[in-house]
Formats: C-alpha cells, structure tokens, sequence
C-alpha cells in the first residue's frame, strides 16, 4: 500500500494442445525453461490440468539445478499417487513425479488446503512425515497466517520455491468450475494471504 510498482508484463501464449502425453510434456518443458531463463523474471503458467505442473516443474529444477528447491502445493488432494487410472501423469501424480527431481526431497514439500486422499497418499505421509500436511480444517481453525508460518518456517533455508496453485484447492463456493470439487475448503481471502505471505518470506520464483 502506498508503494509505486513499475512492472513489465508480456504474455508467452498458449502451448498448442497435443494427445501425445510424452510430446506436450516435452514441450511445455521446453518452453518454460527458456521462459525461467529469462533474467529478473517471475513467470506464471497458467495451465488447464494441474498435471502440467509436472512438466513445469521438471523446467524449474533444471534452471536451478544446482539450488535447494522447495514447492509449496495448495491444493484439496496431495496428488502423491504413483499411479493413478493406469498412468503415471495424471494429475493425481503431481507432486509423486516431482519428488523425482533431485533437488526436492521430501523435508521440503509442503501442502496446504489437503482435504480428499487415497489411501496410497496417507500411507506415504505415514512414511514421510516430515512433509509440511496442513489441511483445510487446520487453515480454519488456526487460520491461514499460522499455516503460512509453518510453511516459511520449514522451507526458511531453501534457495528457490515454485509455488502451484490448484483450483480445487479453493472451497467450491470460490471455484465452482473444477473437475474435482471438494467441500470445506479455503476461501478466495486466505489464498490471497497465503500467496502474500509466501512472496514476502520465501524466494519464490
């Protein structure tokens, strides 16, 4: 508030849709890459499935291969399947397929908003609790600037953090048009604090 922001913003444009699961990913990895490898740039990438992220993360580890990654998941499922309906890309599979890159370890994952799982996913958690699990009853009642703090406190010494908004992650009443709605779920409000919060203590890029 009261602070004058001089910022340049250009519009990349779509990637050109392909049913060629391993094609488009190999695109969309392509292109992010040279878009992170822009100097003083902070890209959004606006997907349709939140599978891309798959694939844009895998971008984002190879333009800071040599830095400690973290990533932040606000989302009402924790997408840690390694399998989902016979493929290993959906968008179940998000954040399973990005613990594959090697400069993300489990100790510096966080979720926020979780809400919906598979059995798979809490037999993993069981196994990895070091993971930052906060759920949508956690962000209500302890409200959403502690959540945040939790986070900023576990991924405080990461060097870069990619931050992945699903649309799901909000309650229903904010985003009425996803797939994959779940009841109980943060409001517009307290992503938007969310996402303030981890802009101002995290390096997110």
């Amino acid at each position: 508030e009261g602070v004058t922001l001089r910022v340049r913003v250009k519009d990349y444009g779509d990637v050109e849709h392909d049913l060629n699961w391993e094609r488009y990913f190999g695109t969309v990895e392509a292109n992010a890459f040279e878009i992170l490898s822009g100097a003083h740039t902070l890209p959004i990438f606006i997907g349709g499935d939140h599978s891309v992220t798959i694939p844009l993360f895998k971008a984002f580890c190879q333009r800071f291969e040599h830095k400690r990654v973290g990533y932040v998941q606000f989302d009402s499922h924790p997408d840690l399947a390694d399998n989902f309906g016979g493929h290993p890309w959906s968008h179940a599979n998000t954040a399973r397929r990005n613990l594959e890159q090697a400069n993300l370890t489990t100790h510096d994952l966080a979720f926020v908003g979780l809400r919906s799982y598979l059995t798979e996913e809490i037999d993993f958690h069981a196994k990895h609790p070091e993971i930052g699990w906060h759920t949508a009853r956690s962000v209500y009642r302890r409200g959403i600037e502690a959540v945040a703090e939790d986070v900023v406190a576990q991924l405080g010494d990461v060097d870069v953090v990619y931050l992945s908004v699903d649309i799901d992650g909000l309650d229903p009443a904010s985003a009425p048009g996803t797939g994959t709605p779940e009841h109980g779920g943060p409001s517009m409000r307290e992503l938007l604090e969310l996402v303030r919060i981890l802009y101002e203590r995290l390096p997110v890029r």
